[in-house]
């Protein structure tokens, strides 16, 4: 038996799940799975972890499920331990994935990889109940232990109950993220963008507004917009990207877009970066900033940039930079602003980063106005 046979009992547990014996599960671990803030920023990572340890003694109910790490700080050995990144990338991330129910529940990344404070641990060689971390954690280190050591109290036909109890949770998300992004695309056309982005104050949103722009100026031109479902911690995604944004035809991008909330200020390590963007992609035939507020960047720096494309040293095309109250003036026309809230709205719902104050706040700005329609 090996994970591989174990990922395809997993899958057809997701694709078509059992009632829950909850008379199996004790009451203790089910009130400590309830308190578990699934979904929440800072707890979906952990999250995996509880996910693939249900898995691991569901499966393999002889292993220690606690013990997370297969080798030590020094590299050596752990008697009886496995990897939980290795079988979070390869057996529990891919599944729920496939079966879209991470968004709101956990991470579509290794749960190793978002949680620095556990992978940076293992030199403890075993989660033990009480654990504390040294480094602080947005989730409850304490409660994540707890629920890991009752999980590997288990025995495998319970664990499995545990596991089927985690997919009814993710598939219950999921059926809440549904009515909420049908709610959101319904958005009224009168919404305020710009204020909703700066009341927000969510990095990911002016993206979200910067790409229903480009969506409506360039949409005509059948080009692939890129880089709105992207994870900020997906690397190999970001390999292949141009910036935040790329419109991309037949494979090349032609028109990339870094994206400045109103927290960041532009400063020339990004002028540098972009310049080196702008000769890895020969293809490109526009770069521009987007910022949210127009004091993000010195004017001295846009001066310089400018002069340094007058006297062609270094760039083959022009660095650019828009705020982003002139970008929703300039793409409005195009479309009409209706269809700005529309597709931000629609992008709301496929960014995976978003931050779920934003669509609790996006929710109330819009249910009045359905109500007020009768």
């Amino acid at each position: 038996m090996d994970d591989l046979d174990e990922r395809a009992r997993l899958e057809d547990l997701v694709e078509n799940p059992e009632k829950v014996d909850y008379s199996k599960i004790p009451g203790q671990l089910r009130r400590r799975l309830d308190n578990w803030k699934w979904g929440s920023i800072g707890w979906t990572s952990p999250a995996n972890l509880i996910i693939t340890a249900a898995w691991r003694k569901a499966f393999f109910p002889e292993d220690d499920c606690c013990k997370i790490w297969a080798r030590d700080s020094d590299n050596q050995p752990i008697e009886g331990g496995y990897s939980i990144r290795t079988c979070d990338e390869t057996v529990t991330v891919p599944v729920f994935s496939k079966f879209d129910l991470c968004t709101g529940f956990c991470s579509a990344n290794s749960g190793m990889q978002g949680s620095r404070a556990i992978e940076k641990s293992r030199g403890v060689g075993r989660i033990n109940r009480g654990l504390r971390l040294k480094q602080r954690t947005v989730f409850d280190s304490q409660l994540f232990s707890e629920i890991l050591n009752d999980i590997n109290d288990l025995s495998g036909r319970a664990a499995e109950e545990v596991l089927k109890y985690l997919i009814e949770v993710a598939y219950g998300a999921k059926a809440k993220r549904k009515i909420a992004d049908d709610i959101l695309r319904s958005s009224p056309p009168t919404l305020d963008l710009l204020r909703f982005c700066r009341d927000a104050t969510d990095p990911e949103l002016p993206k979200c507004l910067t790409a229903a722009c480009l969506d409506a100026i360039y949409g005509e031109m059948k080009l692939e917009l890129l880089g709105v479902s992207d994870y900020k911690t997906a690397a190999d995604n970001r390999a292949v990207k141009a910036g935040d944004l790329t419109l991309v035809r037949d494979g090349k991008p032609l028109v990339a877009v870094e994206v400045k909330d109103r927290s960041r200020r532009l400063d020339w390590q990004n002028i540098n970066s972009a310049k080196a963007i702008v000769r890895n992609f020969p293809s490109l035939v526009a770069f521009y900033f987007v910022l949210e507020s127009r004091n993000s960047v010195d004017p001295e720096i846009i001066d310089e940039v400018a002069r340094d494309e007058l006297n062609e040293t270094s760039l083959g095309i022009p660095i650019s930079f828009l705020s982003l109250p002139d970008l929703v003036a300039m793409a409005a026309p195009a479309k009409g602003y209706s269809f700005l809230v529309t597709r931000t709205a629609e992008f709301v719902t496929q960014a995976p980063s978003i931050k779920s104050t934003t669509k609790e706040r996006w929710l109330r700005s819009v249910q009045p106005a359905k109500t007020g329609n009768g």
